[in-house]
């Protein structure tokens, strides 16, 4: 008889997926096997956890040592489940071939499908344990609708959905039936139970239900979120004697700091107004709670309000865990996190500078997009008539303007290294994030004023500088959420090829031609370079390098033939397959590839240049960059190289509001509308509106009388969690009707006790 071993990791919640399997297994009179140390089955499911680094650790390791055992023969199949391979998928299909094969983790029926054993959907409900049989877990929803910063759980288990109460009666009934004495309740958010299917919360009815199933004697909550928590648990905690007097409530901090950076829905003073609730409705019960420390953004003080808070709070049991960096969530502050921990440190510059600082730096095409400001007083003074007649602009702009606004951020720390030369220790890494100006036509993806997110090191020739900052481009738009493409070039290869083909006195010319090839197509920018005078025969000759695809190899192999002869061609060989074998040091999360094509019109550029792209959608470069050699020397200080990255902030936020990658959390910081209903309703709400102010409650009134349904509306889009209604019965009894907006339940509260709940 085949044997099958369920091997599982992580959380409560793979076990109930583990035990789910099993039944299905089971039905089929396959004998199975929970145990992480039998090396004898035919076929293993490892079920894994991918939450926080040491947990994907300690499945990989799982995984590699099954691995083994399955190369020597002990073993037949080997399959893969849950969150790391949810996550992961195709990164370990391909690094671990040998597993047959990996599923998600909402993929039972596939896993039981692929062991050949029918599925069966009646068997829904029931569960073979794994666990002690005197107690069982029942996992009443899957997923979660909050967006914590730290947190990666949405991203792997999807939306909140709740299973309904009746299949939870099942299935607890069912347990109850095979002895099992003890039922704790689990969920990436027990708190959220019910609104998604019944609009409501349904925690308290479904926590009273199960405590009326004959044989169960203990009925445990674990994981309830702090806002929004339903107080009516505790009535059914105090009247049922089986519903234990604990509760599991993850507040992960108490510092507003670190709350805000964290992006949860409650603060300080909630938590412990929350705190001082439970234990006022439950004298007697025992909390739990976890908290996380090492936060990007909290501080010392944080810290030690942390620990007071913990020392005065006494929980009865407590876990607490460092902070783990999780891609493609929200830690941090992204940009500058990913900075600093390259030991870049952070510079602004001024927003004008001396036009004879700005021009020259950007080519021809770019000195014309120098936004230029009129000289104070009369700017006229230096224009003779003949000149104000003759309308040329371009000759007149130096004699009416003297500054401009930046174009960039690279030319003005250029300009800032040179003024500061004695004071500063080299090399020196900043970074900078600011507005820049161009007086471009403004149309998708290309701003009038937009801000840019610069890093440089300059002072160092090392190519380890490119790639820390290929190493910074990649960990950022992870940490993003975005996939894009890393386009790598080197400037000196294009001085070759500009050499080679006859014309090394017009790189910038060809260059700035070539830049435009994504954008007007090759014919177009054959027509360019005609018009800047290379012959047809020249451009002929450079058909081939345009066109070059294939591997980096395939590249290098074609481009030595067509430039090895040239001395700076050979240097640009050099630099870009060192670059590329300290690349290949690494892994990568996003792609990375030589393109020839790759120009970055930009004059001052002398060595490896950057793009990037992404791959979800078109939009142009939304990062760019490059080395530059001498951009000092123009300003006195010769021989300093530096090499720096561009992030155009306002393209990535385009991109990101174009795929939903915000999380629904970013918004409004209001905690309550008051609903607008007239005249004598305003006067009515204007002094508690004061009253929560004062309290530093965020809140406001809608501004105009108007239609229930038009404020309601106002107040969902700006993501407002609750709305305080005073109608005339309200007015009367001196009291408001306090909308949740999260689950719909409301309840009337005097003013007073509406600003405790809030403060």
């Amino acid at each position: 008889m085949p044997k099958i071993n369920i091997i599982t990791l992580g959380c409560s919640k793979n076990i109930v997926d583990s035990e789910n399997l099993a039944t299905q297994i089971n039905n089929q009179n396959i004998e199975f096997t929970f145990d992480e140390f039998n090396f004898e089955a035919d076929t293993v499911v490892i079920n894994t956890c991918g939450f926080i680094n040491d947990a994907k650790e300690e499945s990989i390791n799982a995984i590699l040592e099954f691995v083994e055992a399955k190369n020597e023969g002990k073993i037949n199949n080997l399959y893969v489940m849950g969150c790391l391979s949810e996550r992961y998928k195709e990164e370990l299909a391909k690094d671990i071939s040998e597993v047959d094969q990996f599923f998600g983790v909402n993929d039972i029926q596939q896993i039981v499908e692929q062991l050949k054993i029918d599925y069966k959907k009646e068997l829904i409900g029931e569960r073979v344990i794994s666990t002690p049989k005197h107690f069982a877990y029942l996992k009443i929803s899957e997923g979660c609708d909050r967006t914590c910063a730290f947190c990666a759980i949405p991203l792997i288990r999807g939306k909140h959905v709740s299973v309904p109460v009746e299949l939870l009666i099942r299935q607890a009934e069912n347990l109850a039936k095979q002895g099992v004495k003890e039922l704790i309740l689990i969920a990436q958010d027990l708190t959220y139970y019910g609104v998604d299917i019944y609009k409501k919360q349904k925690l308290p009815e479904l926590v009273e239900k199960l405590s009326e199933i004959k044989g169960l004697k203990i009925i445990r909550l674990h994981y309830a979120y702090p806002t929004s928590f339903p107080e009516d648990v505790l009535k059914v905690m105090r009247e049922k004697p089986n519903v234990a007097k604990y509760l599991d409530i993850p507040f992960q901090h108490i510092s507003d700091n670190v709350l805000a950076k964290m992006k949860r829905r409650h603060d300080k003073s909630l938590t412990i107004s929350l705190i001082k609730k439970l234990k006022k409705e439950v004298p007697d019960i025992a909390i739990r709670t976890t908290l996380l420390v090492g936060h990007p953004g909290e501080t010392e003080k944080d810290f030690e309000e942390l620990k007071e808070f913990v020392r005065e709070m006494r929980f009865d049991r407590l876990g607490v865990f460092t902070y783990s960096e999780e891609e493609n969530t929200y830690g941090g502050d992204n940009y500058e996190d990913v900075f600093r921990k390259f030991a870049y440190r952070q510079l602004e510059t001024p927003a004008m500078e001396n036009l004879s600082t700005l021009t020259g730096k950007y080519g021809e095409e770019g000195d014309k997009l120098l936004f230029k400001i009129l000289n104070s007083g009369n700017f006229l003074k230096k224009v003779t008539d003949s000149e104000l007649c003759d309308r040329n602009t371009a000759k007149m702009a130096h004699l009416v303007a003297e500054k401009g606004l930046r174009y960039d951020l690279t030319v003005p720390f250029a300009r800032y290294i040179v003024q500061h030369q004695n004071e500063i220790t080299f090399p020196f890494k900043r970074f900078q994030i600011q507005p820049v100006w161009r007086a471009d036509r403004p149309q998708k993806g290309r701003y009038r004023e937009f801000y840019q997110c610069d890093a440089d090191i300059i002072g160092s020739n090392s190519l380890i500088n490119e790639l820390e900052i290929v190493q910074m481009i990649d960990e950022v738009f992870t940490k993003l959420g975005l996939k894009v493409t890393i386009k790598i070039n080197n400037r000196k290869l294009l001085a070759g090829i500009a050499e080679r083909i006859g014309y090394p006195e017009k790189l910038t010319d060809i260059t700035v031609a070539i830049d435009k090839l994504d954008k007007i197509g090759l014919e177009k920018v054959y027509e360019e370079l005609k018009l800047v005078g290379i012959s047809e025969e020249a451009i002929k000759f450079l058909e081939p390098i345009l066109n070059l695809g294939g591997s980096f190899n395939d590249q290098m192999q074609c481009i030595e033939k067509f430039i090895g002869e040239t001395e700076i061609g050979v240097i640009g060989i050099t630099e870009i397959e060192k670059l590329f074998s300290y690349l290949d040091m690494f892994k990568f999360n996003n792609n990375i590839e030589l393109d020839l094509t790759l120009a970055r019109g930009l004059s001052y550029y002398t060595g490896a240049i950057f793009e990037v792209v992404s791959d979800e959608i078109q939009i142009g470069s939304i990062c760019g960059g490059g080395r530059y050699d001498d951009l000092t020397g123009i300003f006195g200080l010769k021989g300093v190289s530096g090499v720096g990255i561009s992030f155009g902030a306002d393209r990535i936020f385009d991109v990101m509001k174009n795929l939903n990658r915000f999380p629904e959390s970013i918004g409004s910081s209001v905690k309550l509308m008051f609903v607008n209903f007239g005249l004598k309703e305003e006067k009515y709400c204007l002094p508690v509106l004061q009253q929560l102010r004062q309290k530093g409650i965020n809140s406001e009134i809608y501004p105009d009388t108007g239609k229930m349904k038009k404020q309601m509306k106002y107040a969902n889009s700006n993501k407002i969690p609750y709305v305080a209604l005073a109608g005339e019965n309200e007015i009367q009894e001196n009291k408001f009707t306090l909308k949740n907006m999260e689950t719909g339940d409301q309840q009337l509260v005097t003013a007073e006790e509406m600003i405790k709940m809030l403060s």
